[in-house]
C-alpha cells in the first residue's frame, strides 16, 4: 500500500469527489463535545485535497473550519488556538497556489498576529 504524498496523489478521483461532497454537504451542528471531531475531520480532509493540488476544494473545507472556529472560545483551548493558526496558514497557502495574493497576504498577517500574541 502506498504511503505519504504518493498515496494521496494516487487516490481514486471518484473517491475524491465523494469525500469532498460528503464534507461540503455535511451540516455543521455545533455541539461543544463534537467540535474537536468536526475540526479534525475538516482539517484532515482539507489537507488531503491540498496534497492532491485540489486547492479550491481544500479552501472550501478550510472556510467551513473557520466557521466552526467562530463559535469556539479560543481563550480557553490551546488545541483550538493551534487549529485556528493551522487553518489560517493553510488558507494562505491555498490562496497563494490559486494566485490570490491579496487574500494570501491577509491570512499570513493574521497568522503572524496570532503567533506573536499567543503561546502555542
Amino acid at each position: 500500500m502506498p504511503s505519504g504524498k504518493r498515496a494521496a496523489k494516487e487516490a481514486d478521483p471518484s473517491e475524491d469527489q465523494d469525500s469532498f461532497y460528503t464534507m461540503y454537504n455535511k451540516e455543521i451542528k455545533v455541539n461543544q463535545s463534537q467540535i474537536p471531531i468536526i475540526l479534525a475531520e475538516l482539517t484532515d480532509a482539507a489537507y488531503n485535497f491540498a496534497m492532491r493540488d485540489q486547492f479550491e476544494k481544500a479552501l472550501v473545507l478550510l472556510q467551513k473550519t473557520e466557521g466552526v472556529l467562530e463559535v469556539v472560545n479560543l481563550e480557553t483551548s490551546s488545541r483550538d488556538k493551534f487549529i485556528s493558526f493551522i487553518t489560517c496558514n493553510n488558507m494562505a497557502m491555498c490562496f497563494q497556489k490559486l494566485s490570490m495574493l491579496d487574500e494570501c497576504t491577509q491570512y499570513l498577517k493574521q497568522c503572524l498576529d496570532m503567533f506573536k500574541n499567543e503561546a502555542f
